[in-house]
């Protein structure tokens, strides 16, 4: 109960004024990844809540507008252009898939709008390294995850890996990087499993992947890594897959939350995955980081109690930090800040810290971190480094 007292102080937000600056999120709050949108919406609240109860930024606070994409591009396309012609935002924020962000990019909808993309939980490389000016990604790419894991598969004497991979766009460019990295790390991928995850375009509400899990275990192997996007497929596999008692190490990449699948699936059944992660680690209490979102969660006006009994997850984190780059922005632009001078002060970001994790733009590329950490599902479901 605590925690829903606590989502919902949250997204109560402050009272609208004319002179507020919006952001506008269009993100997936229903579907098999209404996980990633809620949560990058939580910890985004975190941060406007926090500033906003400081007085906001040069006296004007930030409102933070949402629609739904039900995890489609075309709908997350209509939905940013009603939003923006609704709201008049400032910013857009936090778009929950790399389908919306690809989708924005081929529209042209930046440039066309005018306006700075803040915080797209995307890791593919059209958006990162040849998307426009007005983007900014704070969080590692699949390049750097794939890396870290064959890192650690290298250190850890695992040379034979399956490779599970959705059969689409994303896929195919996680398949590609699994490919060059092996060969990097002396790691054989001894079978390549592509998985359709959408029916009629639209993503399976109940994905049966037993046919996948199946044709990895043709093969012996000593590591699987489900390079997939969706969370609610991550959470299949990993309980289908380990329910075989031929399983191995079990891998997979940030795009689903480590608790959030030990809670879906039972922590028994997740015990020993490995997960990337583009944050320091949620559950590390001590963490510059975790202490700077603990505290603002407080000065946004939730209690001690309700502070203590939210779970806070690595997605919250991501949505966090984006939030904190926004308002960083928005601090540089000064009090007489557009669209275009919050999108020249984002592009001028040079080792900005937030609780110990830099963020960093410049040049052609929108990646503003390279942070990734493998960690571990324990016993309890928790993550462990």
């Amino acid at each position: 109960m605590a925690w829903l007292i606590t989502i919902g102080m949250l997204w109560a937000g402050p009272t609208s004024a004319a002179g507020d600056w919006v952001v506008a999120q269009v993100a997936s709050f229903t579907g098999t990844s209404a996980q990633i949108g809620n949560d990058l919406r939580t910890g985004a609240m975190v941060a406007f809540n926090a500033i906003n109860a400081r007085g906001g930024v040069a006296g004007r606070k930030l409102r933070l507008v949402v629609r739904d994409d039900e995890q489609q591009p075309d709908k997350a396309l209509a939905a940013i252009r009603a939003l923006v012609e609704q709201t008049k935002p400032i910013a857009l924020f936090g778009l929950s898939s790399n389908e919306a962000s690809l989708a924005l990019l081929q529209a042209r909808l930046p440039e066309a709008l005018g306006l700075p993309l803040v915080g797209p939980r995307a890791g593919v490389a059209r958006v990162l390294e040849s998307g426009p000016g007005q983007v900014f990604v704070t969080r590692a790419s699949y390049r750097d995850e794939i890396k870290a894991l064959f890192q650690h598969c290298e250190m850890s004497g695992m040379r034979e890996l399956v490779l599970v991979h959705q059969r689409d766009e994303v896929g195919s460019e996680l398949l590609a990087l699994a490919n060059a990295l092996a060969a990097q790390h002396g790691i054989r991928l001894v079978a390549r499993v592509a998985y359709d995850y959408k029916a009629n375009g639209a993503v399976r509400e109940l994905p049966n992947v037993r046919d996948a899990i199946d044709a990895a275990f043709r093969v012996p192997h000593q590591a699987v890594l489900f390079a997939v996007t969706d969370p609610t497929l991550v959470a299949a596999m990993v309980a289908s897959y380990q329910r075989d008692p031929r399983h191995a190490v079990m891998m997979t990449l940030s795009s689903a939350d480590g608790r959030w699948i030990a809670e879906r699936v039972g922590s028994d059944r997740a015990r020993g995955l490995l997960v990337t992660q583009t944050v320091p680690a949620a559950g590390n209490a001590s963490a510059a980081l975790m202490r700077r979102f603990v505290n603002d969660l407080k000065q946004g006006g939730v209690s001690e109690d309700d502070a203590a009994a939210l779970t806070v997850n690595s997605v919250m984190l991501e949505g966090y930090v984006s939030a904190q780059v926004l308002i960083e922005g928005l601090r540089r632009a000064g009090s007489n800040a557009d669209a275009a001078r919050l999108g020249a002060a984002l592009q001028g970001l040079r080792g900005f810290d937030i609780g110990g994790f830099d963020i960093s733009f410049g040049g052609a590329s929108r990646q503003g971190s390279r942070f990734v950490e493998v960690a571990i599902i324990g016993r309890q479901g928790e993550l462990v480094r």
